[in-house]
């Protein structure tokens, strides 16, 4: 029985792929393929890349004023309402800023639904805020699973052995995400629904 669902935000809640690539082009690399962004997500991306301090609050500033412009999809928005009121609990573990999501969250309305968002603020390495969430909220791991769009995430869930479901949606294609081995492939936000109805039987 699925109880916890744990969200990846960039690619996964909102596609912001284009967004972010461009943002790291004008930061760090000018003449960057697309693909070589990918490249960046096949790990962790804070302990596996040399980004200065500097780059990175350079980084984050002009995100947060390109965030403000963002809408969610009416889909995905009333995807993870009808998963709150099923019961389940929702939370958001990101390499992005607490800040920027919660700004997010607040003004597409959608805040009220989780109960936890772990950011760029609180750990730089997901596998320990997987277990800053697991020990801090009781959460039992085998009624949770992690919803992410990256090579990286899977490989971070992986090593807490967290059921995972990659979505192709965000940054990362199918066969990057098959090298992973997660739980399953899914193509779209309102798929989540599907697999809890199924799993919960409401």
């Amino acid at each position: 029985m699925i109880k916890n669902i744990i969200f990846d935000f960039d690619g996964v809640i909102h596609n912001t792929t284009n967004l972010t690539y461009n943002i790291t082009k004008q930061i760090w690399h000018p003449n960057m393929i697309i693909d070589e962004y990918k490249e960046i997500f096949m790990g962790n991306i804070y302990s596996e890349n040399n980004f200065t301090e500097d780059e990175v609050i350079n980084y984050f500033k002009i995100q947060k004023e390109e965030f403000k412009k963002l809408k969610i999809e009416e889909k995905i928005k009333n995807s993870i309402q009808q998963l709150y009121n099923s019961g389940i609990k929702l939370f958001i573990i990101s390499s992005n800023t607490e800040e920027i999501l919660n700004e997010y969250l607040s003004r597409n309305k959608i805040d009220k639904f989780f109960i936890k968002i772990l950011g760029l603020e609180t750990e730089k390495s997901k596998i320990k805020k997987f277990e800053m969430l697991f020990n801090g909220y009781n959460i039992d791991k085998e009624e949770s699973i992690f919803i992410t769009d990256t090579l990286g995430d899977i490989k971070e869930a992986n090593h807490l052995n967290i059921k995972t479901y990659a979505i192709t949606t965000g940054v990362h294609n199918k066969q990057i995400l098959q090298k992973g081995n997660p739980y399953k492939i899914i193509n779209k936000f309102e798929e989540i629904l599907e697999i809890v109805k199924i799993k919960n039987l409401i």
